[in-house]
C-alpha cells in the first residue's frame, strides 16, 4: 500500500489514471531581424514575425535574418545610426555602373598586358605572327578579367616586332585626356 501511495505520488495523475501534461502554448511566430531585403517579408533591418519552420529552414541558413533578441536589436539600431549619421544611401545603378566602369579602368591603366609571341629568328625583332586588336582584346580578357571591345582600341595596323606599345584606347578621361593601355610585346621561348 505504501508503495502505491509513493507511486501516485511521483506521478501527477488524472481521475483516471492518465499522466497530465501541460497546455502547450508556443508562439505560432518567430520575430525575427532581416538582414536583407527580402521579397513580400521587409526590408533589410527591420523585426518582423515568420513561422518557426520558415525562420530555421529558409531565412537562417541563407543568412537572409538572425533571431531578435537585444544583442542583435542593438547591433541594428547602431548600424542604422550610423548610415544615417554618414547621410549614406544607396548608390543608384548609374553610380554603381559608373564605380565599376572606373574600377576596370584603374586596372587597365595600372597593369600592363604581356603577350608572347614566336620571333622569325634568333635575336630578331620581328615576330612571326603580327598582334592585331582581336588578340590583345583576348590577352585582357585572360589576364585582367575584363571584356575589352576590339572597338576601344585605337590600334593604328598590327604590331609586328616584339617591344613595349602605349596603345590609345577611345575612352576620354577628362581634359581632352585619353586612356592608354600598355601592351608588352615578349619573344616566346621556342
Amino acid at each position: 500500500m505504501l508503495q502505491h501511495l509513493l507511486r501516485l505520488q511521483s506521478k501527477a495523475a488524472g481521475p483516471l489514471g492518465q499522466q497530465i501534461r501541460g497546455i502547450k502554448r508556443a508562439p505560432r511566430s518567430l520575430p525575427v531581424i532581416l538582414t536583407q531585403d527580402v521579397s513580400n517579408l521587409g526590408l533589410a533591418g527591420t523585426e518582423v514575425h515568420v513561422n518557426h519552420g520558415y525562420a530555421r529552414n529558409t531565412l537562417y541558413p541563407k543568412r537572409f535574418a538572425v533571431p531578435s533578441t537585444e544583442i542583435n536589436k542593438e547591433r541594428f539600431y547602431r548600424e542604422s545610426q550610423m548610415v544615417a549619421a554618414a547621410g549614406a544611401s544607396k548608390p543608384s545603378a548609374q553610380e554603381t555602373n559608373q564605380m565599376q566602369l572606373g574600377a576596370v579602368l584603374k586596372k587597365l591603366l595600372r597593369t600592363p598586358v604581356v603577350i608572347r609571341q614566336k620571333v622569325e629568328e634568333e635575336g630578331s625583332q620581328s615576330l612571326q605572327e603580327p598582334v592585331t586588336g582581336p588578340m590583345i582584346c583576348d590577352a585582357v580578357a585572360r589576364q585582367m578579367q575584363v571584356a575589352l571591345p576590339e572597338a576601344l582600341l585605337d590600334l593604328p595596323g598590327p604590331i609586328v616586332e616584339h617591344g613595349e606599345y602605349n596603345i590609345s584606347l577611345r575612352i576620354k578621361l577628362g581634359e581632352g585626356a585619353r586612356a592608354r593601355l600598355l601592351v608588352n610585346v615578349l619573344p616566346a621561348a621556342a
